[in-house]
């Protein structure tokens, strides 16, 4: 038979591509789904390669979200998600930490009860938008989280499983850096362990971009704590202080991880495998395919960068420099003016909302990849 042109993504804005002929089972399945055709008019993309395939995708994800309203409301409810998330870490912080600096972070309990409940309500609204994308339809993004209800068992045991995951990964760097004890301790670790350090390494580049305008105007506590606090309110942006170096890290985790399991939602909703099943089988798609989704992911990281650069249009005001002094570098900061530290509020809160923006478009490009795995796995 011949697929109509809704079974081809064309209804929700995918890329076109030239109708295919497919042989088609007597039977189908009960519930079975529309897996989206691969881009760029069949295995043209593929043909260019894995590289060209990969980047398309982050192409078709961003037009697809473009021309779906509905979709916006999913990165959206993951900035929400995210907000949530640092407010609960914030939280755990104050109500456990002391006066001088919380130590919570690196207490397993903490991590698990902060990592549990946003890797849940993450992978709740990618499965909302994967059922919203398999209907073959433009469906109402929130009827497709009605629907994600069915799946509910099967997505809390993944989201436990992750959650634990997470929390080992990140106590495993907190510990081999040596972080909870001084906030410059990546530097202290033995020789031979930096190059394959990458928790302090990026420690260390947050540590080093929480002291340049604008972040250090509208992100580091010292801004606030230089308006004069003293008491309870202290011991606030202390927790905070904590909060904003140790969140990124967490994030960078969660992405981490969802890179290296990136099929098993779909797997599970589009195919109702068992968790197992659909473990084994994520990690067997992306070891087939890991050129086109390893393309993928660094073209998000490459626009992300990119656009994080342009914070340094903002020294030309000359808020901040730095001065190498022999084996030492000292950057030093001149508190600018009130409407220069409105503007780069503005543009830390813009900054996140396109970080928000890339991720969310990087749930909808893995559902495009999954759909290219999966027809190249059936091609002869």
């Amino acid at each position: 038979m011949i697929q109509d042109a809704d079974a081809d993504g064309q209804g929700l804005g995918l890329c076109r591509k030239a109708p295919v002929l497919r042989t088609a089972p007597a039977v189908l399945n009960e519930g079975a789904v529309n897996v989206p055709a691969a881009p760029g008019g069949g295995e043209s993309y593929y043909q260019s390669g894995p590289v060209a395939s990969g980047l398309f995708t982050i192409l078709c994800g961003a037009k697809l979200m473009i021309r779906n309203r509905q979709l916006l409301w999913f990165p959206l409810l993951l900035a929400l998600v995210l907000a949530g998330q640092f407010m609960l870490l914030w939280g755990c912080n104050v109500a456990f930490g002391t006066d001088g600096g919380s130590l919570v972070i690196g207490s397993p309990a903490v991590v698990f009860l902060v990592e549990l409940p946003a890797i849940f309500f993450f992978v709740f609204l990618l499965a909302g938008i994967y059922l919203c994308l398999s209907s073959g339809r433009p469906a109402p993004f929130f009827h497709a989280l009605v629907r994600a209800r069915v799946y509910l068992r099967p997505l809390t045991l993944w989201s436990f499983c992750l959650a634990i995951a997470t929390t080992l990964l990140f106590l495993a760097g907190l510990n081999l850096s040596g972080l909870p004890f001084t906030a410059y301790a990546p530097f202290d670790a033995a020789p031979w362990f930096q190059p394959l350090n990458a928790f302090s390494t990026l420690q260390a580049f947050l540590n080093l971009a929480l002291v340049r305008f604008p972040f250090n105007a509208t992100l580091s506590h010292v801004a606030y704590a230089s308006l004069g606090v003293s008491g309870g309110t202290l011991h606030l942006f202390n927790a905070y202080n904590d909060t904003i170096r140790y969140f990124p890290i967490l994030l960078a985790i969660n992405v981490l991880m969802f890179v290296v399991t990136l099929f098993v939602v779909p797997l599970l909703i589009l195919e109702k495998r068992r968790l197992k099943e659909a473990v084994c089988g994520s990690f067997a798609l992306v070891k087939g395919n890991c050129a086109e989704v390893a393309s993928c992911g660094l073209g998000l990281c490459i626009i992300l960068l990119m656009a994080s650069l342009t914070f340094g249009l903002f020294h030309v005001a000359g808020f901040d420099g730095v001065e190498n002094h022999g084996s030492t570098i000292q950057i030093y900061w001149e508190r600018p003016a009130e409407v220069w530290m409105a503007i780069g509020f503005l543009y830390t809160l813009g900054l996140a909302g396109l970080a928000t923006f890339i991720a969310a478009i990087g749930g909808i490009a893995a559902y495009q990849l999954f759909g290219n795995a999966k027809q190249r796995e059936r091609a002869p």
